[in-house]
C-alpha cells in the first residue's frame, strides 16, 4: 500500500513540461464540456427578482469551475457584493475534499481579481470570501454560521440574497432561507460536475479542465499537480478505487459498523495518527470496525483503545477491564450516509474520562495508529482540519 510511485508517477510531453493527454474517456469529457457551454446560458426570467445589497452562494467549490462563476455573475446583477460561503471549511484533504479552505479562498478570489486587471470589474471586492463549516446533523447551528459570515457584509441589516439552482434534494437548504430574495437559475442551468473534473484530474495522466474552470483556477490546478498533497489525494484515491472493487459484485452496497473512543484527561484530548488509507497520516478518535467476535461495540471500543493508544499509568499499561471504568456512561450513534469516503458507515462513539493527577496517562501508538498523543482541547478547536472525515463533530458533540 506503501509502495513509492515516484518513478513513472506522470508521464510529460517532451519539450513542454507538460502531462501528456491521460486515458480518460474522451466522449465522457465531450459531454462535459458540452453541457458547460450550452447550459450556462440558460437563466431564469429576470424581472422577478429585486436587486439587494448583498446575495450569498453556498459550495464546496471541489474545485471552482465556470459553472460556479456564473452563478456568482448572475449574482452580482442584483446584488452589490456576493458573499461565497465554502463549505466543508472544517475538513481535513481527501479524494471528496481535496483543496483546504484557504486554496479554494485563492481560487475564487484570484478569479475576480484577475478581472479587475482586466477591467472587468470596477472593483475586486464585488465578491468576498468566508469559510462555512459543516455541522452535520445540526440545521439550526449551520444556519447560525451562514447569518454569521453574511453579516459581517451586512451590517445595515439589509434584504439579503441567496443564489443557487435547484439541482437535486442536496439544494433543500435553499428553502431554509425564508425571508432571502431568492436568486434562483431555472433547472436547465448546470450539470457541470466538480465530481467528474476531480476524477479526470487525480489520475497518474491527469486531463487538465481547460475549458471547465477559470484560467486563473487553470493556473492553480497546475501548480498543485506538482505537490505532494496532489500525490497524496491520488494515491487515496487509488486505494479508495481497489477498497471498492474488492465487494463490486455484492448484491447490496456493503454497510459498515465502526466504534470510536472519545478520552479526556485534565483538558485534553486522546488522538492517534492513523497510518494508513484513508486519511493517512491524519489525527482521529481512537477505534476501529466492530468484529463479532470480540463482542458488541463497547468490546470493540476497549480492545482498539488498549491495542491503539497503549494508555499507561504509574503501574504499567492498563488493561482493558480497568479502561472500562472510566466510561462515563454516555455513548452515542453517527451514522450521516455521507460521512466516510468508504461507503455507508455507522459508528458508536464511547465517552471516557480519565482522572486529575500530577500527570496525564503516557500512551503509545499501536496498530493501525502510528502515534498516539494527548492534545490541548482549545487547539483542536483552532485546528479542527487536522481530524479525519466527522472525527471533529463527534468529538464536539461528545465533549
Amino acid at each position: 500500500m506503501n509502495e513509492d510511485h515516484t518513478s513513472g508517477y506522470v508521464t510529460k510531453n517532451e519539450g513542454h513540461g507538460m502531462p501528456a493527454e491521460s486515458n480518460w474517456n474522451d466522449r465522457q469529457q465531450h459531454m462535459i464540456e458540452q453541457r458547460a457551454s450550452t447550459k450556462l446560458k440558460s437563466t431564469t426570467t429576470l424581472s422577478t427578482i429585486k436587486k439587494v445589497a448583498v446575495a450569498f452562494l453556498i459550495g464546496r467549490f471541489q474545485p471552482f469551475h465556470n459553472g460556479h462563476k456564473h452563478l456568482i455573475d448572475y449574482g452580482l446583477k442584483y446584488a452589490d457584493k456576493v458573499v461565497v460561503l465554502v463549505g466543508s471549511s472544517n475538513k481535513a484533504r481527501s479524494v471528496t475534499n481535496p483543496w483546504t479552505y484557504e486554496e479554494r479562498k485563492a481560487m475564487i478570489q484570484d478569479t475576480y481579481i484577475q478581472e479587475f486587471n482586466d477591467g472587468k470589474r470596477e472593483s475586486p471586492f464585488c465578491v468576498e470570501v468566508e469559510p462555512l463549516p459543516d455541522v452535520p446533523g445540526n440545521d439550526d447551528a449551520w444556519l447560525g454560521n451562514v447569518s454569521g459570515a453574511v453579516h459581517k457584509h451586512n451590517p445595515g441589516n439589509d434584504t439579503i440574497g441567496v443564489i443557487g439552482f435547484k439541482k437535486d434534494d442536496s439544494s433543500y437548504y435553499l428553502d431554509l432561507f425564508v425571508d432571502a430574495e431568492k436568486i434562483l437559475l431555472d433547472e436547465g442551468f448546470a450539470t457541470l460536475s466538480a465530481t467528474e473534473i476531480r476524477d479526470a484530474y487525480f489520475q497518474r495522466a491527469p486531463h487538465f479542465p481547460q475549458h471547465l474552470v477559470p484560467d486563473v483556477v487553470m493556473t492553480h490546478l497546475l501548480q498543485f499537480y506538482t505537490t505532494e498533497d496532489f500525490r497524496y489525494v491520488l494515491e487515496e484515491k487509488e486505494w479508495l478505487d481497489a477498497y471498492k472493487k474488492s465487494w463490486a459484485n455484492s448484491p447490496f452496497p456493503p454497510q459498515f459498523v465502526t466504534c470510536d473512543a472519545v478520552c479526556t484527561q485534565m483538558g485534553q484530548v486522546l488522538l492517534v495518527t492513523r497510518g494508513g488509507f484513508p486519511g493517512k497520516g491524519q489525527l482521529a478518535l481512537p477505534g476501529g470496525f466492530v468484529e463479532a467476535h470480540k463482542g458488541d461495540s463497547f468490546q470493540n471500543v476497549l480492545y482498539e483503545l488498549w491495542e491503539e493508544a497503549g494508555i499507561q499509568d504509574e503501574r504499567g499499561r492498563i488493561p482493558r477491564g480497568k479502561l472500562e471504568g472510566f466510561y462515563t456512561g454516555k455513548e452515542q450513534r453517527f451514522d450521516d450516509p455521507s460521512r466516510s469516503v468508504r461507503g455507508y458507515t455507522l459508528t458508536t462513539a464511547f465517552r471516557f474520562k480519565f482522572p486529575k493527577g500530577k500527570k496525564l496517562f503516557s500512551v503509545k501508538g499501536g496498530d493501525d495508529a502510528i502515534d498516539a498523543q494527548w492534545y490541548d482541547i482549545s487547539y483542536i478547536k483552532a485546528n479542527p482540519h487536522l481530524l479525519f472525515e466527522d472525527h471533529y463533530s463527534i468529538l464536539m458533540e461528545m465533549l
